[in-house]
């Protein structure tokens, strides 16, 4: 009977534990990648970050079903971006590497979208050259398509104005 009791305290315990982490764990990931991003780009703001699970206990595993990044400016190779949104989704992140700042991530699929101010484009392309090696620009009415592989956060990048 004892022996039972002490196996049915620890399967407590361990559940009160899970159940914890479930819902602390969410919260600190997304402040984690939010302080990584903001010091690695050097944001004056800091991101809003969402990670969500459909099975929350993945999250103990550092999977994740989506992770939604919002940043309201961002200077990217001179040009600004207004309303940047990454949309990430089935990410696996090292949860023990990102408690300590290092953000290794595994990204099946997502999307960036930014407003780029006409100005900005202007500006930028007075002073640059294009060097559009491995990326390219697609011109449609009222809207100006980037893509690159290596564009942003390691995402193919497409940006319309």
């Amino acid at each position: 009977p004892l022996r039972i009791l002490s196996m049915l305290g620890l399967a407590v315990v361990f559940l009160l534990l899970a159940v914890l982490a479930c819902a602390v764990l969410p919260t600190l990931i997304e402040s984690r990648i939010a302080a990584n991003l903001k010091e690695r780009y050097g944001l004056a703001e800091g991101p809003v970050v969402k990670v969500s699970s459909e099975f929350p206990p993945e999250l103990l595993l550092g999977r994740a079903d989506q992770v939604e990044v919002w940043i309201g400016s961002f200077a990217k190779e001179g040009l600004r971006l207004r309303n940047l949104h990454v949309d990430m989704e089935h990410v696996d992140v090292s949860v023990p590497g990102l408690l300590q700042g290092d953000l290794e991530r595994e990204i099946r699929s997502g999307s960036l979208t930014a407003e780029v101010p006409e100005e900005s484009i202007n500006q930028y392309l007075l002073e640059n050259e294009l060097g559009l090696e491995g990326g390219e620009i697609d011109v449609q009415p009222g809207n100006v398509f980037y893509r690159s592989a290596d564009a942003f956060f390691g995402l193919p990048a497409s940006i319309s104005d």
